[in-house]
């Protein structure tokens, strides 16, 4: 009887017939599904409302470590900061959208 590890092409054979099993049996009990996975692209955030959020992420980090007074008034202070921002550059970005579809067509 001959040894396996001396024939390297009955090996390989062994191995991609066993590889072959194993994906088989793995796709009757977890077949694979398609995720689609969706950008998170915000068009309406620009520099100012990603520098006020990351501002407002920091003070909130700093009230939750130590919520002296002063730290939940920046806090809060920021956080109203940012969403005015988010809300005038979303209404900015979508009103300039309806605009331009308004406008005349251009070639």
């Amino acid at each position: 009887m001959a040894d396996p590890s001396s024939d390297p092409a009955g090996l390989d054979s062994g191995v991609a017939c066993l590889t072959v099993a194993i994906l088989g049996a793995l796709d009757i009990v977890a077949p694979t599904q398609v995720v689609t996975v969706k950008p998170k692209y915000r068009p309406w955030c620009d520099g100012e409302v990603h520098v006020l959020t990351k501002r407002r992420d920091s003070a909130y980090r700093r009230a939750r470590r130590s919520p002296t007074s002063a730290n939940v008034i920046s806090y809060r202070r920021l956080r109203s900061c940012a969403r005015y921002a988010l809300e005038r550059a979303k209404t900015t970005y979508f009103w300039l959208s309806v605009e331009g579809q308004i406008g005349p067509l251009k070639s």
